[in-house]
C-alpha cells in the first residue's frame, strides 16, 4: 500500500535579507534610474543626480504656505523673481504675488514695465498692496497728459491696495472749480466715498494708509478721504487751509482714522481742531505747521496770501477729547522770527497745551518746553503737565527766548519724576545754538541727575548729525571758543569745524 507523502512545507521568506538586498530595494523604490550606460565608478559616485518619486521630497511638493514664505525672501531680488516666474504656472503665480506687491508709477524708469503690465492686466493689479504715485508734471503737453492717464488707470485697477502715497507736483495755488477732475486721483477718491462707483473705478475698500504730498491742495479739497471707512493712517504734507473748513461734513467722533500726521503745512489752528474733533479715537498725532509758504503779496484768489493763526491752547483742548486713546504726540512749530515780528509787532499769545495728566496711554511726547510751560510767568516744572510712565520725551533747546533759557534746567530735571524707570526711558535733546551759549544754562548738572535716575540722554546738535557728550557741555567756555576758531578768520565756525562730533556718553543710546 502506497503511503501518501506529506505535503511539503513552503520555505519561509528570508526575514532578514542581506544588507545588499535592502540597499537594492531602497534604491529601486525611491529613485528613478535612467537607462544610460555608465561606468561603475560613476554609479558609485554619491553626487550623481537622482529624481525622487516621493512628491513631498521636492520643492513642488511643499505646501503653498511654505512656498510663499520662501518666495517672500526674494522680495528685494526682482531679477530672481522674474526668473522664477518662468519655471511653471504655480511658481509664476506665487512669484507675481511678491513681484507686484509694491509698485512705483512715475518714480523711476525701472518701474515703467511693471506699471504697464499692471495697467493692462487686472489680475496682476490685484497683487498690489503698496503703491507710490508721482504726478510731477511741469507741463500740460500731450505726453504729460497721457502719462497721467496711464497712472490713473493703474490706480483704478489696484483694488486691493493697502498703502498709497500720492505726490503731486507744483501747481497754481489759485482755487479751481475743476481741481478734482484736473488731478484725476482726487476724482477717484471722491467717487469711492460717494458710493456711485462705476465698474472701472476703485472703491479702495482695503486702503489702510494714505499719504498725500502737495503744496497747493487744501484740506477742504481732500476732505473726502476722511470718509474712507478702512483708512486708519493719514499723512498730509505741504497742504494748506488758511480758514476753518466750510461745510465740514464729518460729524464729531465718527472718523476711523487713528494716526494723523500734518507736517510742513500752512494750516490755521481752527481747521486743525475741526479735524481732531471728528476723530473717533486718535492714537498718534503729529503736527508741525510752517509759515514759509506765506505769500503776503499774492492775489486775492490765492489762499496763501492769508495768514494762519496758531494756538497751543486750542490744540491742547482738542486733543483732550482723545485722552483715553492718545499714545504718541509729536508737535512743533517752524516759523521765521522776522515774519512773526512783522505780523505781531506787539507779541503773540499762543497759550500752552495745558495738562496731559489724564492721558493714561501717552508714552511718547515730542514738543517744545514752551508749549507746556508759561515761561514768562516763571513756570519750570514739566511733571505737573505730563503723565507718569513716559518712555520718550524729545525737545529742542534754543537761546532765543531768555525766559525759556532760565527755565530749561529745572524743567528737564523735573522729568525724572514722570519718566518710566528702566532701559527704555530716554530723553532726546536737540541744541539749536552754539555750544558756549548753551553751557551758560547749567545743563550738565541737571542732565547728570537724570542719568543717575536711570534715564538715558541723547543730545544732538541743530543739524541732527553730531552727537554731543556731557564732557562737551562741561567744557569751559574759553576752551570751547579756542577749539571753535576756524582755519580762516572770515568764515564763521560751525559744528563740523569745531570738532564737536563726539560720541555720546556711556548712558546714551
Amino acid at each position: 500500500m502506497d503511503v501518501p507523502t506529506p505535503p511539503q512545507k513552503r520555505k519561509a521568506s528570508i526575514s532578514s535579507p542581506s544588507r545588499l538586498t535592502k540597499r537594492t530595494r531602497s534604491i529601486s523604490t525611491s529613485f528613478r534610474v535612467n537607462h544610460k550606460t555608465a561606468r561603475l565608478e560613476v554609479i558609485r559616485d554619491t553626487e550623481i543626480p537622482v529624481v525622487s518619486k516621493i512628491p513631498q521630497a521636492s520643492l513642488s511638493g511643499l505646501p503653498e504656505e511654505l512656498l510663499m514664505s520662501i518666495v517672500q525672501h526674494l522680495e528685494r531680488n526682482r531679477n530672481a523673481l522674474a526668473k522664477l516666474c518662468r519655471t511653471n504656472r504655480r511658481f509664476k503665480r506665487l512669484s507675481e504675488t511678491v513681484l507686484y506687491k509694491e509698485i512705483s508709477p512715475g518714480c523711476c524708469v525701472g518701474h515703467k514695465g511693471q506699471t504697464e503690465r499692471v495697467m493692462r492686466d487686472a489680475t496682476l493689479a490685484e497683487n498690489v498692496h503698496v503703491a507710490h504715485f508721482v504726478f510731477a508734471f511741469m507741463t500740460t503737453t500731450s505726453a504729460a497728459l497721457l502719462a497721467r492717464e496711464e497712472r490713473l488707470q493703474v490706480m483704478k485697477n489696484i483694488c486691493n491696495v493697502r498703502k498709497m502715497h500720492i505726490y503731486e507736483g507744483p501747481r497754481s495755488a489759485a482755487k479751481s472749480a475743476r481741481l478734482a477732475e484736473e488731478l484725476g486721483w482726487l476724482a477717484l477718491l471722491n467717487k469711492a466715498v460717494s458710493g456711485h462707483v462705476s465698474t472701472p473705478s476703485n472703491k479702495f475698500a482695503h486702503l489702510k494708509e494714505l499719504e498725500i504730498s502737495m503744496n497747493t491742495v487744501s484740506l477742504a479739497d481732500i476732505s473726502s478721504v476722511f470718509h474712507l471707512p478702512s483708512l486708519h493712517t493719514l499723512c498730509l504734507h505741504q497742504v494748506h487751509q488758511t480758514t476753518n473748513i466750510e461745510g465740514w461734513s464729518i460729524p464729531e467722533g465718527t472718523c476711523n482714522i487713528q494716526t494723523l500726521e500734518i507736517e510742513a503745512s500752512f494750516i490755521d489752528i481752527a481747521a486743525v481742531t475741526q479735524i481732531i474733533s471728528s476723530m473717533k479715537a486718535l492714537k498718534s498725532f503729529t503736527y508741525s505747521p510752517m509759515t514759509y509758504d506765506w505769500e503776503p503779496f499774492g492775489s486775492e484768489d490765492n489762499p496763501m496770501s492769508s495768514w494762519v493763526a496758531h494756538s497751543w491752547k486750542e490744540l491742547g483742548d482738542a486733543l483732550r477729547k482723545h485722552s483715553q486713546s492718545l499714545e504718541v504726540m509729536n508737535v512743533s512749530e517752524h516759523t521765521d522770527p522776522e515774519i512773526l515780528n512783522l505780523v505781531y509787532p506787539n507779541g503773540r499769545a499762543v497759550g500752552t497745551l495745558g495738562s496731559f495728566k489724564d492721558f493714561p496711554k501717552l508714552r511718547n511726547v515730542t514738543a517744545p518746553i514752551e508749549a507746556f510751560l508759561n515761561v514768562e510767568l516763571g513756570q519750570n516744572d514739566l511733571s505737573v503737565y505730563l503723565p507718569f510712565q513716559l518712555v520718550n520725551f524729545s525737545t529742542a533747546l534754543t537761546t532765543e527766548n531768555k525766559a525759556a533759557v532760565a527755565c530749561y534746567p529745572s524743567a528737564l530735571e523735573s522729568l525724572a519724576t514722570v519718566m518710566r524707570p528702566g532701559p527704555e526711558a530716554c530723553i532726546f535733546l536737540t541744541i539749536e545754538e552754539e555750544l558756549p551759549a548753551v553751557q551758560e544754562l547749567w545743563l550738565p548738572e541737571k542732565i547728570r541727575t537724570l542719568v543717575n535716575a536711570g534715564i538715558r540722554i541723547h543730545i544732538m546738535n541743530q543739524n541732527g548729525v553730531s552727537e554731543i557728550t556731557l564732557d562737551d557741555l562741561t567744557m569751559p567756555a574759553s576752551e570751547a571758543s579756542e577749539d571753535e576758531e576756524p582755519e580762516e578768520p572770515e568764515e564763521s565756525p560751525n559744528d563740523e569745524q569745531t570738532g564737536y562730533v563726539a560720541a555720546g556718553n556711556d548712558s546714551a543710546a
